[in-house]
């Protein structure tokens, strides 16, 4: 998925990809709470969402709906085809591949159930800024084509904002980094010539930098984390309904 080539087929995995699922809830009112789940993926899908959301309504009662329930991605173009629901994503794939829906769908209510069962106080910052030399605008020319006007009111020609979201656990050391949302890198490692499953850039930092931690452990300093980088351009802008 990702470079719409038929002849682009798996024949293996070369980094497993996987799901990281975040819940957000009111001290005071547990019962309002968020779920966001980060998936290691080309894209989200609001067929996957729905399925999701009608699995959790059904063992939690209620709990998870379609209006604090949302899935996204690391925006991999090495990540299986056939899961989105449109026909247009499914000409290359030839059409909805139930094998890979139902794997990526098994692999996120795993996270999500991980996540519902670990729910604990902690404390989240946010942080914004700059952040030069890590990204270009894969199409300058093209940019300049735009009306002078329209280009005047930005100091760059590519988003260059950043924004960092941490959780902190409030007991024994345990640190999150749940999301870093890089609205302006689009971070491929891979062509259409890739014959594995794996993870984008993001992903890979992801899956370093959760094992680099969980080296660092000690008795007197455990560590539980996960470090999924995403898209927010792979966000859902509006609940599926």
């Amino acid at each position: 998925m990702g470079y719409a080539m038929p002849e682009q087929t798996a024949h293996g995995i070369h980094i497993r990809l996987y799901a990281r699922a975040f819940i957000f809830a009111e001290a005071g009112n547990p019962t309002k709470r968020f779920l966001l789940v980060n998936i290691d993926a080309a894209m989200p899908s609001q067929l996957l969402t729905r399925k999701l959301v009608q699995k959790l309504q059904a063992e939690f009662n209620g709990l998870y709906r379609s209006d604090n329930v949302a899935i996204s991605a690391t925006h991999t173009h090495a990540s299986p085809a056939g899961y989105l629901e449109h026909l247009l994503y499914h000409v290359t794939s030839l059409g909805f591949v139930k094998q890979s829906f139902d794997a990526m769908l098994d692999g996120i209510l795993e996270a999500s159930h991980a996540a519902h069962a670990d729910l604990r106080p902690a404390a989240l910052s946010w942080s914004e800024g700059e952040l030069l030399g890590a990204n270009i605008n894969r199409s300058p020319t093209a940019y300049m084509a735009n009306p002078e006007a329209e280009r005047a009111q930005y100091k760059h020609d590519t988003d260059k904002d950043m924004t960092l979201l941490k959780i902190r656990a409030a007991e024994g050391g345990q640190r999150w980094v749940p999301s870093e949302c890089d609205r302006c890198i689009l971070a491929l490692c891979f062509g259409n010539s890739m014959p594995c499953l794996c993870q984008c850039l993001l992903g890979v930092t992801d899956w370093v930098t959760e094992r680099m931690l969980a080296s660092a452990q000690t008795p007197e300093a455990p560590v539980s984390s996960l470090a999924p980088r995403q898209l927010s351009g792979c966000l859902p802008t509006q609940p599926p309904q």
